[in-house]
């Protein structure tokens, strides 16, 4: 078809209003923006709002929606400070939303925001503020938490004006503009850290106590007429000289992030504001218990005490974390502890306001793509969490408070009586005194607690370590309240509402005074000495903190975010310097971003002892992963307790959930034990859970590797491998523990719940003959002794294979039990499994450690399953270990089963029965009537490669014609080596040699699929005969291709 000129414009026109108007619909994941992107207050723009989004309180309403509304400008103190804003329920035409024809959902509102608010010459907007509501404001559209909705304006960067010129070092970019200077440096390839100073500003940045990296990364400098450009090979900062304004792109030129704005340090408050970037969620910012997902949400960075909180608590609680990870593979930091800065994650346009005195700077932090690879960059800026003691992935018991020696020992006691295990045990208040008064004496109270050096001997060769509580007040009724006093380290001697102290005075210690808290780490050093195992850093935001406080080094609004990770860092420094043998273990409640590098396993603190208490621990624990901090726990079963409030459902349904949780520390002002009474109905599954934790350790203490290495938290958000990151984004009830366990917790008095998978396949660990498609939801049965968990197909699983366990000292490290969950589509799977001595702290950089990989395949010859051991191997390392291996769905014919080790093969007998498969050591195999197989094989550790072959065939080749041409495989006698080509869209390739009888004698795996010639390793290990080899890849539809050869070994 012929279309003219203007016919053809025409079409473009009608195209991309089209286009525009398509896009506007409830399955936009935005709750509220505005168009065209990049308009200023001086522009008509257009506002969506989605009221399916956001609390949905208007989702189907059919009457007329209206907007409450305002405008926040440079002299707006908070979200909350409207400027210029309408009447509640001023019904006035001029605030009606108009319904979209096509999406009843949908609604729109045109303005210009200068005339439209009346706004006075010189006032900048920064922001439109709404609530949407009905004529008589009985229901209302605002954000999941219920907050304001605030809608950033771009403001052209106007702050620092046109490029004039710039210059770089090796180490940033500087770019001089009119109205002042741009700071771009580079910490690796994907990280760059950004910092603006207003013209004859000479106002340094506040040091920080979050980054520990160093510049160091190589980068080009590229500009044209419109543009700078600063690359590092992975991705480019883009910078428009028009008005400096930054854009962050990907390898492939996909802009990730941009400013819309920008950072503005020409006054206070300090402002950030970006693009909207149409992103699904976003994950971090610390902790709270009400969302995962942060879009839209005004999270205002105040470290703060809730006692007895629970889910319908929305802010970031004791821990406050100014970083972000989105959905769209990018996440920001900025670098500011200020108090009371707010920090806005929105699709429509993240933005951050600070009142900091100092100007501050932020850090775009890209990857691949992935949230994993974000987080690997955000930890490799603010550092990474060392591997843990292994007795802290165990249970623990603690209580509010154990006051004597001889209660401790009989609670130590009541749970081994029990058949618990049990490692650690935590003192609260009561080991410094008889009273609460006793806060600060760090010493032992020594009319309740005689000789605790013995004691402490004697909990420690029972394999039970003690943690005690410090606290940075200090009690005028304790022996070191006056001569801190008198040394000057207070910065509050009369900190106000600590009544129930029971003291005349309270002093909060000042924790930026390096003199003080060198003062304090020598009680740390003595107490740790005796035997003191790890320490409990409590009531650190401060709990109370006035504004009277003086601060060695900064105001009370500079210090108060600060004041844990100064802390935490002066005892951590101690341990490594003093104890350099011994893995720190540090119990924060308070802290921010970076703590995590100090080793720490905080916890959510003084929730309330109630559904709606346990309801709040996903949300808790999975954005606390999200924001660096791996190890969050909470007082399981609940802390603060309502005259005196026991349940057992409760109690086993929150043990259930710390089986898959970093910590599992029950506490409680009341009744937090196992064993006592009121749970009698529920301790026979409690002790089956608490062991059940323990069994899995080995899973665990490698997702603790990839932490330790890579950044990568344990819990992680259940979208957080989906390519469709949709469809989960708002989950708060159930969780990834690490890449191949699904969890659901049951979260309240009920015996079903709803679950909804992510991608992929995950087979019922309750009952491996059950597997259920990714996307879908099931109404899951879940009696009160049920914890609803999966395994993703694709993966090994490893657990130890002992029933029962004392503690983490005596556990049979030689035999573990593999749960093998097979591809439906016959691709390879591997998973690993890390092991060190559980001790050392340097086996990481030492190399004194174990990577054992698993590897499933399959071929026309049956399925092999390999063991691979890599690494230096560490002290006390098991010589061999028994693995047990569960594979459910082995429909495959099964002929025999053959064990090769360089060359040496024996074979698996078959038993008929599971009881006589338990029974044997080692050496057999049985496959089940719901064909379950099952297979017990020793593998030695200084064997590189071990591989069981579950043949289908007596030759374990059933067709050696069955060639592929696509396939080329060649072998030289000359040379001992094989060359082969794959295609290049093809995968998985391996290489597997049998000898005439069907054994398999080698297997290679990992071959390069791009069409050309490779050779594999020598095959001097073969001894003379007439052997068959066999290649096998992937082709483009999912199907396998092979190709066999006769090969002479003379």
């Amino acid at each position: 078809m012929n279309l003219n000129f203007s016919s053809k414009i025409l079409l473009f026109a009608f195209t991309l209003i089209a286009n525009t108007l398509a896009a506007q619909t409830s399955d936009d994941p935005r709750l509220c923006w505005y168009e065209p992107k990049g308009a200023t207050q001086d522009d008509e723009i257009t506002v969506y709002y989605n009221a399916t989004r956001g609390n949905a309180e208007l989702k189907g309403y059919t009457g007329d929606v209206y907007c409450h509304i305002g405008v926040l400008t440079l002299e707006s103190t908070s979200p909350a400070d409207w400027k210029h804003s309408s009447r509640w329920c001023d019904n006035d035409a001029k605030y009606k939303l108009t319904r979209s024809a096509s999406d009843p959902d949908i609604y729109t509102l045109r303005l210009t925001p200068k005339s439209y608010f009346d706004m006075n010459d010189g006032e900048k907007a920064t922001a439109l503020a709404f609530v949407m509501r009905n004529s008589d404001g009985s229901k209302t559209g605002r954000n999941a938490d219920k907050s304001d909705i605030i809608v950033p304006l771009s403001r052209d960067n106007s702050t620092l004006g046109k490029y004039i010129s710039h210059s770089y070092d090796a180490e940033a970019l500087t770019v001089k503009a009119e109205n002042g200077t741009l700071i771009i440096t580079p910490y690796n390839k994907y990280v760059f850290k950004v910092f603006t100073q207003a013209k004859e500003d000479n106002t340094g940045e506040r040091t920080s106590i979050t980054v520990s990296a160093r510049p160091d990364c190589g980068f080009s400098i590229e500009e044209d007429n419109d543009c700078l450009y600063i690359k590092t090979g992975e991705a480019t900062v883009r910078m428009s000289k028009d008005n400096c304004g930054l854009a962050f792109l990907d390898k492939d030129g996909n802009v990730r992030l941009e400013e819309n704005g920008g950072l503005d340090n020409s006054s206070v408050p300090r402002r950030a504001l970006f693009a909207g970037m149409g992103d699904v969620a976003f994950y971090g910012a610390g902790y709270n218990g009400q969302a995962t997902n942060l879009e839209g949400r005004s999270l205002v960075m105040n470290n703060t005490q809730t006692g007895g909180w629970d889910n319908k608590w929305s802010a970031p609680h004791n821990i406050c974390v100014p970083f972000t990870v989105s959905t769209s593979g990018y996440g920001i930091l900025f670098d500011d502890h200020y108090r009371n800065a707010t920090l806005q994650p929105s699709a429509a346009g993240t933005s951050y306001q600070s009142g900091s005195l100092n100007p501050i700077s932020y850090y775009y932090i890209g990857g691949d793509g992935t949230m994993e690879s974000v987080l690997e960059n955000y930890t490799f800026l603010t550092g990474r969490q060392e591997l843990p003691p292994y007795w802290a992935l165990g249970y623990i018991t603690s209580r509010y408070g154990y006051r004597t020696r001889q209660e401790a020992e009989g609670v130590i006691s009541s749970i081994k009586a029990a058949g618990l295990p049990i490692d650690a045990i935590v003192f609260d208040l009561y080991w410094q005194g008889a009273e609460n008064s006793g806060m600060g004496n760090l010493d032992w109270y020594k009319a309740n607690w005689n000789n605790p050096q013995e004691m402490l001997s004697n909990f420690n060769q029972q394999g039970v370590k003690t943690i005690c509580i410090t606290e940075p007040f200090f009690t005028s009724n304790t022996v070191n309240y006056e001569p801190l006093r008198q040394k000057g380290y207070f910065a509050d001697e009369d900190v106000a509402d600590m009544g129930w102290l029971g003291a005349n005075k309270v002093g909060l210690i000042d924790a930026t005074n390096p003199e003080a808290m060198d003062w304090m780490w020598q009680f740390y050093k003595a107490r740790t000495e005796e035997g003191v195992g790890g320490w409990w850093l409590d009531l650190g935001e401060p709990e109370r903190h006035d504004g009277d406080s003086h601060h060695k080094g900064g105001t009370v609004e500079q210090v108060h975010n600060e004041f844990g990770n100064l802390w935490i860092e002066r005892v951590y420094r101690g341990l490594k310097e003093d104890f350099p043998n011994v893995r720190p273990f540090l119990m924060p409640r308070a802290g921010t971003s970076g703590m995590q590098r100090y080793s720490v396993f905080p916890w959510t603190g003084d929730i309330k002892r109630s559904w709606a208490g346990l309801q709040a621990q996903v949300p808790a624990l999975v954005s606390a992963g999200m924001s660096g901090i791996g190890y969050m726990g909470s007082d399981v079963g609940g802390f603060s307790v309502e005259n005196n409030y026991t349940d057992p459902s409760l109690y086993l349904r929150w043990i259930e959930m710390a089986v898959f949780s970093p910590m599992m520390r029950t506490h409680s002002t009341y009744l937090p034990e196992p064993y006592n009474d009121c749970y009698a109905s529920v301790l026979s599954d409690v002790r089956d859970y608490i062991n059940m934790r323990y069994s899995y350790l080995p899973y665990t203490y490698t997702l603790a590797y990839e932490n330790a290495t890579k950044g990568t938290p344990l819990a992680r958000p259940v979208n957080f491998y989906d390519t469709d990151n949709s469809t989960l984004c708002n989950s708060i009830d159930e969780y990834l523990w690490g890449r191949d366990i699904l969890v659901a917790p049951v979260l309240d008095n009920s015996s079903s719940r709803e679950i909804t998978f992510p991608s992929g396949k995950w087979v019922d660990l309750n009952d491996l003959t059950k597997t259920y498609n990714g996307g879908t939801t099931t109404d899951y049965s879940a009696p009160l002794e049920t914890l609803p968990h999966f395994g993703r197909k694709g993966s090994f699983i490893a657990r130890f294979s002992q029933p029962t366990f004392t503690n983490t000292n005596g556990i049979d490290n030689s035999r573990l039990s593999v749960t093998y969950l097979m591809d439906d589509n016959n691709q390879t799977v591997t998973s690993m499994f890390f092991d060190d001595d559980h001790q050392s702290t340097t086996s990481l950089t030492d190399g004194a450690y174990t990577i054992t990989r698993f590897e499933g395949s399959g071929s026309a010859s049956g399925h092999t399953i390999s063991v691979t051991n890599e690494g230096q191997g560490y002290a006390g390392m098991p010589s061999s270990r028994v693995y047990t291996f569960t594979v459910p769905g082995y429909t495959n014919n099964i002929n025999h089963v053959e064990q090769n080790v360089a060359a040496q093969t024996s074979s698996l007998a078959k038993v008929s029965s599971k009881a006589e498969f338990d029974a044997a050591d080692k050496g057999v195999y049985y496959l089940s009537p719901d064909n379950t197989l099952y297979l017990k094989a020793e593998v030695r550790s200084d064997d590189r490669q071990t591989s069981l072959l579950i043949a289908s065939s007596a030759t374990g080749i059933e067709d050696i014609s069955n060639n592929n041409s696509a396939l080329t495989l060649e072998y030289s006698p000359a040379t001992s080596l094989f060359s082969y080509a794959i295609p290049g869209s093809w995968s998985d390739g391996t290489l597997s040699i049998y000898n005439v009888s069907g054994t398999q004698t080698a297997h290679f795996t990992g071959l390069i699929a791009d069409g050309t010639i490779h050779q594999v390793p020598s095959t001097d290990g073969l001894s003379k005969g007439i052997y068959i080899a066999n290649i096998s890849a992937t082709d483009t539809k999912g199907a396998r291709a092979e190709r066999n050869i006769k090969i002479v070994i003379q």
